[in-house]
């Protein structure tokens, strides 16, 4: 009706584009809008394996990891002469295993020595486990969404969506002729 000269003026609201433009002869823009394309989440089953739950550390890590317990109970081993305890070396593996599973020994260690190398391996267990259980639930928990576009052309090229405006409408001018190379569409 604009276009038209039918009226002077709307309390609509009028989006401009290159038609529009010609016929008001006065604008001032009182909002300015913007859009968004929202696509619908895939649905996707949720893959477990056994291999899952070694996922939140790396292989490297867990090889640090396995040494860093196997040293420690070497030098407890090595330890248990100077504090009169004869120990033999699958005991204080057995030791530091304990340690690790944040259970008590039956008769810890009365070296001081040995005391300290049990609770470093307790402390570092505490890290590792909230490090593990924190890297776990986001692993399982956490999908990574990559799309197979990264422009709306791109996005109708691909096929496996559909783009939708009202026909002769300014959105659908918007996007035929944009001057922004990533939201133009060829229609």
């Amino acid at each position: 009706m604009l276009m038209d000269d039918a009226i002077d003026f709307t309390g609509n609201t009028v989006m401009m584009n290159l038609d529009r433009v010609s016929a008001v002869k006065f604008t001032t823009p009182v909002l300015y809008a913007s859009y968004r394309v929202f696509l619908r989440q895939p649905e996707q089953q949720i893959k477990v394996s056994w291999t899952s739950f070694l996922r939140p550390f790396s292989r490297t890590l867990w090889l640090a990891i396995s040494v860093y317990f196997m040293g420690l109970s070497l030098l407890l081993f090595y330890c248990t002469p100077f504090c009169n305890e004869n120990l033999k070396f699958k005991d204080t593996i057995f030791y530091v295993f304990i340690i690790s599973c944040n259970q008590g020994l039956v008769a810890p260690p009365r070296n001081s020595f040995a005391q300290m190398l049990l609770l470093s391996a307790s402390l570092t267990t505490v890290v590792i486990m909230a490090a593990y259980s924190a890297g776990l639930v986001s692993s399982l928990a956490a999908k990574d969404q990559r799309l197979p576009f990264t422009t709306l052309q791109e996005l109708l090229d691909e096929g496996s969506h559909q783009f939708g405006t009202v026909d002769h409408s300014a959105e659908k001018e918007l996007f035929i002729v944009s001057h922004i190379s990533n939201i133009r569409v060829e229609m």
